[in-house]
């Protein structure tokens, strides 16, 4: 999955011309940010 994202995010370069560091800061942000919620929720203890 994370080759999958990698090459695509190469791909995306080549065609808008944005720089890869910040296309990848941009999705390492998306796909943190569902994990950090994750983890906030276990350690508070929020059981559904």
């Amino acid at each position: 999955m994370g080759f999958v994202l990698y090459f695509f995010i190469d791909e995306v370069e080549v065609f808008t011309g944005i720089p890869w560091l910040t296309v990848e800061i941009f999705a390492f942000v998306l796909t943190s940010v569902p994990l950090v919620w994750i983890i906030y929720d276990k350690i508070t203890g929020k059981k559904k």
